[in-house]
This record gives structure tokens, C-alpha cells and sequence, in this order.
């Protein structure tokens, strides 16, 4: 009986053991599925961040592509654009030039004529106004030469003849002299003129004066004459005698000036075409 209580009391305990035992088996294998799952987890992170990372260099790197092809596409729509905006440039300077080309012809023609320039000065205004250059020698026109035309220079020379003798005349009125002092005047400007020529040299003063004025007239310095007049006569009767010559002189080189500065222009314009 005391063998059978030893052999029970043994088995007992081998029983507690092999509990223990299964108890601590199983705590092991719960600590090792969760540390298998952990490190599961944590494995399937790595991988998630990995992918989200691989994605978003494939993302960067397909931008990066598209960027260079909109880059390449801009270059080639900008080069289609300067050379459009050339094109276009070259017909409107082209038009230009022949717009200019016509307003010329006229310009010209009417200075040979001495006929009104405002038909010439509308021409080019409505063909390439706008132009900077063009438009200042457009507005550089008197009035009066827009109206009622600018005298030739044949025509200056032939009335610079008139005005010699009105001037010569003049000069030798007193201030506020009458009637006679008028008659006295012209013979002594008559006899003054007739001793020059007979005499056949220089003379000084007023005849002097304007000896060297024919002088530059004839030698189609007009606008020197001119200033010669304004210089010698300025205030006196002779220099409101010679006025109006004077100022038609000056509307005849504006005019011309501002032909010149347009047909160089236009010859510029021109050169830049071909």
C-alpha cells in the first residue's frame, strides 16, 4: 500500500511537471508568434515603405521626362512663335517700305511742282503710321506747306531778284518817310545798283550785303542767302521786306529735310529685307 501511495504521489507530481512544462511550451510558443508576427509586421512595413518609396521615384523620374518634353515643346512653339513674328515683321516692314516708296513719289513730285504736300503727307501717314521716324518727319511740315504747296527753287531764285531790289529799296527809306522819301529811294537804290554793276567791283554795306546773297543764290545756297538777309536787315525795313522770301526758303528746306529723312528710311527699311 505504501508503494501504491508513492507510485501516485509520483505520478502526481510528473503530472504537475509535464502541466508546467506545456504551460511554459505554450508561453514560448505564444512569445515566439508574437515576435514572429512583430517581426512580420515590421517586415511588411519595410516592404510598404520600399514600395511607397520606389513609387515616388518612378513618379519623380516620369515628371522629370514630362518636364523635359514640355520644356523640348516650348522651345519648338517659341520657334514657330520669332519665326511667325519675323515673317510678320518683314511683311509689315516690306509694306512699310512700299507705302513709303509711294508717299515719296508724290512728296517729290509736288516739290518739283511746288504744289501742296498734304496728299504725300496723308499717304504715309495712313500707310505706316505709327512708324516714330515717319510720324516726326510728318509733323516737321509747316502748315502752309501742307495748303498750299512750297515755292521751287527756280522760283526762289527768281524772286530773290524781286526781293533784292525791294530790300535795296527799303534800306534807304527813313523811319516813317512819306511818299517822296519812297521815290527817292528807288532812284537811289536804281543809281546804287547801276554804279555796282558799272563799276564791277564789291560794294560794302546794304549792296554789299546783298551781292553776297545773290552770290549764294545762284549757287543754290539758299538757306545761307537766307540767313545773310536775317543777319544784315534784322529789325530794319529791309529785313520785313525780305520776310516772306525768307520764310518760304525756310518751308522749302524743312520740307526737303523731311523728305530726305524719310527716304532714308525707307532705304534702310529696305536694306534690312533683302
Amino acid at each position: 500500500e505504501a508503494e501504491a501511495e508513492a507510485f501516485e504521489a509520483m505520478s502526481q507530481a510528473l503530472e504537475e511537471k509535464l502541466v508546467e512544462v506545456v504551460r511554459e511550451c505554450g508561453e514560448a510558443m505564444s512569445r515566439t508568434d508574437e515576435q514572429a508576427r512583430r517581426e512580420l509586421a515590421e517586415g511588411l512595413e519595410r516592404q510598404k515603405k520600399d514600395l511607397a518609396l520606389a513609387a515616388t521615384l518612378a513618379l519623380i523620374e516620369e515628371r522629370k521626362d514630362r518636364i523635359k518634353q514640355v520644356d523640348l515643346l516650348r522651345e519648338q512653339v517659341n520657334a514657330l512663335h520669332l519665326a511667325f513674328q519675323q515673317r510678320s515683321e518683314e511683311r509689315k516692314d516690306s509694306h512699310s517700305v512700299h507705302k513709303i516708296a509711294l508717299g515719296m513719289l508724290i512728296l517729290g513730285d509736288a516739290l518739283r511742282r511746288g504744289d501742296p504736300v498734304a496728299e504725300a503727307a496723308g499717304l504715309l501717314h495712313a500707310g505706316v503710321g505709327g512708324d516714330p521716324l515717319v510720324e516726326v518727319a510728318l509733323e516737321s511740315l509747316p502748315g502752309r506747306a501742307l495748303e498750299e504747296g512750297v515755292a521751287t527753287r527756280e522760283e526762289l531764285q527768281q524772286w530773290f531778284l524781286r526781293v533784292r531790289s525791294e530790300v535795296s529799296k527799303a534800306a534807304l527809306v527813313p523811319e516813317a518817310g512819306g511818299p517822296l522819301a519812297h521815290a527817292l529811294s528807288t532812284l537811289a537804290s536804281a543809281l546804287r545798283i547801276e554804279e555796282r554793276g558799272a563799276a564791277g567791283v564789291e560794294v560794302a554795306g546794304v549792296e554789299g550785303a546783298l551781292a553776297r546773297a545773290e552770290t549764294l543764290v545762284n549757287a543754290g545756297e539758299l538757306v545761307e542767302a537766307a540767313d545773310m538777309l536775317e543777319r544784315h536787315f534784322a529789325g530794319s525795313e529791309g529785313g520785313r521786306a525780305a520776310a516772306l522770301w525768307v520764310q518760304s526758303v525756310r518751308d522749302r528746306v524743312v520740307v526737303e529735310q523731311a523728305a530726305a529723312m524719310v527716304s532714308a528710311h525707307a532705304t534702310a527699311l529696305n536694306a534690312g529685307l533683302v
